[in-house]
């Protein structure tokens, strides 16, 4: 576990606000964009990703 997010509401374009408590790699940004967009997909929906600077702490 690296962060909080937000669930989506509203209608698309939706928004889902990540909260990470830690600076994330390439890696882990390629594996979030992988899962919003399949959480995207689940809803049926497009999602695009509010990735807010990693919290202190």
């Amino acid at each position: 576990m690296i962060g909080r997010w937000a669930p989506p509401t509203g209608s698309a374009p939706t928004t889902v606000r990540i909260v990470p408590w830690r600076l994330l790699d390439a890696d882990e940004e390629r594996a979030l964009a992988a899962s919003v967009a399949e959480l995207g997909a689940f809803l049926d929906t497009g999602l695009r990703i509010d990735l807010e600077p990693a919290s202190a702490g």
